[in-house]
């Protein structure tokens, strides 16, 4: 899941600092993609003017709503309001991070807001709420507190987080199609020990990164209810050496995706019976069932990327790939087959690295040359075929994860 954590926190060394800090650093092991606003450190322009508006449609009278429209549709908004809404245009969830200021987040906050959730971006005609331009996409405040959120106080003010938020929970959020989650927050423990603002510190940021995972998990039940699909099965074909793995990894972590490389499947059978066997056969038969098996559950929360060397030449290796997208249809999801190749030399180059005998890879150039001659890779007219050999493996991963959002899906 892609997150926007829009922060509204001065002090980075405040407790409210070391929280995005540390949710940051736990939602990117959570395997999820986060973007920070950081609106002081950007020193966001949170109040609009006239001027803001070179090319005004009255310039006599200064109507900014009316300019925003204008401006979005000619695409000559700032370039600081425009970055921010491409940050949520990319986002599935938005986190809303900042102290609690006379019962409401910091003016930089709200201004951001004003600012950015602009006519014909967050809103049209006929275009609010269940038709908002950005459903789809969930959102949560998590605000720290001096204590008064959850009671009254001595003059009978009450100071109730839902309350607090619910006109920005109304405006913009369900005005514009995001759905607003249940609020967090927070009472640093300003006067006791470490020990117990460590604490407080682990709790808050458990607690969000539970509240993004629910995200993830509503927001994956939509998708199957309106389209009838689980995430996709992506299905990496390709000779030793093209980068298979390498790119998988990373595709998979950017896309927060499941990664099963060939050889997690097949190297249990070579490391216990070895490879040519009938124990061989037997045990990587075993292995790919029971994890065929999960990976129909999988598919219902993530999506997943699953890599092989197999050719058109040998039969075993056709019915396999015929497996692979039977697998996609038992999961109700779609197969989306990648091929990746590379120049034999620079294959040649690559596949001599000392790491690939540790994992029980293909190491001799010779026999590489050999496979080039005899076999060919299953020929998959669907396939999308990304030449690697000038390519770094991130630059590889980022041309399949185009070719996905050019498929529709939203990862």
């Amino acid at each position: 899941m892609n997150i926007l954590i829009v922060s509204a926190i001065a002090e980075p060394q405040s407790f409210g600092g070391q929280m995005l800090e540390k949710s940051v650093r736990r939602l990117n092991l959570a395997g999820h993609g986060v973007t920070v606003s950081d609106l002081y450190a950007q020193r966001f322009p949170a109040v609009a003017y006239a001027n803001d508006f070179p090319d005004r449609t009255n310039t006599s009278y200064f109507a900014l709503e009316r300019e925003q429209a204008h401006h979005y549709r000619q695409g000559t908004l700032p370039p600081v309001i425009r970055a921010e809404q491409e940050k949520i245009n990319a986002a599935d969830l938005i986190i809303f991070m900042a102290p609690t200021y006379w019962s409401s987040p910091p003016a930089i906050m709200r201004g951001w807001v004003d600012q950015v959730f602009t006519p014909e971006f967050a809103y049209g005609k006929d275009r609010t709420f269940g038709n908002g331009p950005l459903k789809g996409k969930s959102a949560f405040f998590v605000m720290t507190h001096a204590g008064l959120l959850g009671a009254a106080d001595p003059l009978g003010v009450p100071h109730k987080l839902d309350e607090m938020l619910k006109a920005l929970h109304d405006r913009p959020l369900r005005y514009s199609g995001i759905t607003p989650l249940p609020p967090l927050s927070v009472q640093p423990p300003y006067y006791t020990n470490e020990i117990e603002r460590a604490a407080a510190l682990n709790n808050i940021c458990q607690a969000i990164e539970d509240h993004a995972t629910n995200a993830a998990l509503s927001s994956n039940a939509a998708k199957i209810e309106e389209n009838g699909a689980a995430y996709p099965l992506i299905h990496i074909n390709g000779r030793p050496g093209v980068g298979k793995k390498t790119v998988g990894s990373i595709l998979a972590k950017q896309i927060n995706a499941a990664f099963i490389d060939n050889h997690t499947l097949l190297n249990p059978a070579v490391k216990a019976c070895g490879r040519g066997t009938d124990g061989y056969t037997r045990v990587v038969r075993k292995v790919i069932e029971a994890v065929f098996e999960e990976l129909q559950y999988t598919l219902q929360e993530k999506p997943v990327v699953l890599t092989n060397c197999l050719t058109e030449q040998v039969a075993e290796h056709r019915l396999y790939y015929k497996e692979i997208q039977a697998l996609a249809k038992k999961a109700n999801t779609d197969f989306v087959p990648i091929q990746l190749s590379a120049d034999f030399n620079e294959n040649a180059r690559r596949i001599v690295t000392p790491s690939r005998a540790k994992a029980h890879k293909l190491t001799d150039a010779d026999t590489l040359k050999q496979l080039y001659k005899d076999f060919t890779v299953v020929n998959d007219p669907n396939s999308f075929a990304l030449d690697t050999t000038n390519l770094k493996a991130r630059q590889s991963a980022a041309a399949i994860k185009r070719h996905l959002k050019d498929k529709g899906y939203q990862l």
